[in-house]
């Protein structure tokens, strides 16, 4: 189950859109790397302009419109060392460190009370007496 927040984080760091087309729009917006394909018989386009925000797709989509170039677009995930960490197969990046905190919170907690206990000298008396007495008997 993915969060709001786990979907942002893929759009924003693992997602860009391709664009593929003919004939390259007069003035391509800032942040838009375009590549030249190869010229082969078969290739459809001749042009590859790779957006890597929603803002500079929406930039081209308007911009070619106004043209009235032909395109197709591709969403596709960029290579990135920062995938397993932003998108792990296991689902939710938020619900995963949520867990994690909770459990450090936890184990933090059961350490302190631990420490509380064992400096409190009736405590640790019982205790002694109690264990002392189970050893003795054997039994529950």
């Amino acid at each position: 189950m993915l969060t709001p927040v786990d979907h942002w984080l893929r759009e924003t760091f693992l997602l860009e859109t391709h664009f593929y087309c003919l004939r390259l729009p007069e003035k391509v917006p800032s942040g838009v790397k375009v590549r030249e394909l190869p010229n082969s018989p078969t290739s459809k386009y001749r042009y590859r302009l790779i957006a890597r925000s929603n803002r500079s797709s929406d930039q081209i989509v308007k911009k070619m419109n106004e043209e009235g170039l032909m395109f197709a677009t591709q969403v596709v995930e960029k290579k990135t060392p920062l995938k397993p960490l932003i998108a792990p197969k296991g689902g939710s990046v938020l619900l995963n460190v949520f867990w994690m905190f909770s459990f450090m919170g936890l184990t933090f907690g059961a350490l302190k009370l631990v420490k509380t206990m064992s400096n409190d000298e009736v405590f640790v008396e019982n205790l002694r007496g109690a264990v002392a007495l189970f050893m003795e008997t054997g039994e529950p």
